[in-house]
């Protein structure tokens, strides 16, 4: 296939051959409006006319196939649209898989520290499990730690937000 370049230089020849179709047909018109038209003139002109026009209609279907294949994605010489389109499908299926595989560890992680958590509470009893984050917000005036709201569904941990016992 053509290079871009060529391909417009293409159009532009498909142009000026237009502009001689219309060049032709006016001669024909004008012959015919005369009072005294010669008939061989206007065959002439009109049998060029109609060589002239057959060729701009090839070279413009042949152009128009050459769109309807890049636009269609079927591979053709000259194109890279379907080979970069195919890449950055890829590139968006690595980001979901990506995020996925981000998901799936945090929620193994937090599954792992409520097992342990649960093991601690089974063997200790009023140990305190070993549960990651922050430590519970203490009050200024008394120093005992306020209770924290739970999200609904999930209760917490046994000992969490209870003042340790003086053994």
């Amino acid at each position: 296939m053509a290079a871009p370049t060529e391909r417009l230089q293409n159009l532009e020849k498909i142009e000026a051959e237009l502009a001689n179709v219309l060049q032709t047909a006016a001669s024909v018109l004008q012959e015919l409006a005369k009072d005294k038209a010669t008939i061989k003139q206007v065959e002439t002109h009109s049998t060029l006319f109609l060589k002239q026009l057959n060729s701009v209609e090839t070279e413009l279907t042949r152009e128009i196939n050459y769109l309807t294949q890049v636009s269609t994605g079927q591979p053709h010489e000259g194109s890279s649209y379907g080979s970069s389109k195919v890449l950055q499908m890829a590139r968006h299926r690595l980001r979901h898989a990506r995020n996925e595989t981000a998901k799936l560890d945090a929620k193994r992680g937090h599954a792992a520290a409520a097992a342990a958590a649960a093991a601690a509470a089974a063997a200790g009893g009023a140990a305190r499990p070993a549960v990651q984050g922050p430590p519970p917000p203490y009050q200024a005036t008394t120093g005992q730690p306020q209770p924290q709201p739970q999200p609904m569904g999930h209760q917490a941990p046994p000992g969490y937000g209870q003042q340790p016992t003086g053994q």
